[in-house]
């Protein structure tokens, strides 16, 4: 039996697109001022698809700028150390999210916890702006509990510290590798976001398109 919902931050409960965005505008328009918009945009789209979402280091997106275009190493490196914290104020929430927290909050008895990788000052900057700490019990970045997803000690970590077995929890997350699977592993439930990606999946896996069909789906749950 469910008795807590675990969501993912990035591209679950936020809009990471609007963030990405604005930071890596700011990098081109800094190092391209020579670019007209349309190339300006091709170079910041470029970016946005070597990012993967946030899953893996920035790193080797400033070697394919230096690489490609030939910018200072050093000058760029500091620029992308510091960019999660301009990003960070930027942050959107997904158009659905609020709905969804109000909903369960208000009308179920489930727990709420967000699990999120990620470092713990920007993630925590980021869950403070975007006005999502009242609805939960629970916001956890998973390097606190000495791990990141998918390592299932992470997600063992926030249940522990919902007071609840793995078993009880169903976790929602957008990213087959560090949500679905580290929720596996830890024998969690697990429920899958295809929201801003629309990529094919196994149909054995439990999928929604849309946040906010999250209640449809545990209220046929409970039927």
């Amino acid at each position: 039996m469910i008795k807590a919902i675990i969501f993912d931050f990035d591209y679950t409960l936020s809009n990471r697109g609007y963030a990405i965005y604005d930071g890596f505008a700011y990098i081109v328009n800094k190092y391209f001022n020579d670019y007209d918009e349309m190339e300006k945009e091709a170079v910041i789209q470029r970016m946005v698809y070597l990012d993967e979402e946030g899953t893996i280091s920035r790193r080797h997106i400033i070697d394919y700028l230096v690489n490609n275009y030939h910018l200072d190493n050093d000058s760029l490196s500091n620029d992308f150390a510091t960019l999660s914290e301009i990003m960070a104020p930027k942050t959107v929430l997904d158009e659905y999210a609020i709905e969804v927290l109000e909903y369960l909050r208000h009308n179920t008895d489930y727990k709420l916890a967000i699990l999120t990788n990620g470092d713990i000052k920007t993630q925590r900057m980021k869950l403070e702006v975007s006005g999502v700490l009242p609805y939960v019990d629970e916001a956890i970045v998973a390097i606190e509990s000495g791990y990141k997803k998918p390592a299932r000690e992470a997600f063992e970590y926030a249940a522990k510290k919902l007071n609840l077995k793995c078993e009880e929890c169903l976790y929602v997350g957008d990213v087959m590798f560090n949500d679905i699977l580290g929720a596996y592993k830890a024998h969690m439930q697990y429920l899958l976001l295809n929201n801003h990606r629309k990529r094919i999946y196994n149909p054995k896996i439990p999928t929604i398109n849309h946040l906010n069909e999250l209640i449809d789906y545990i209220n046929h749950d409970q039927d």
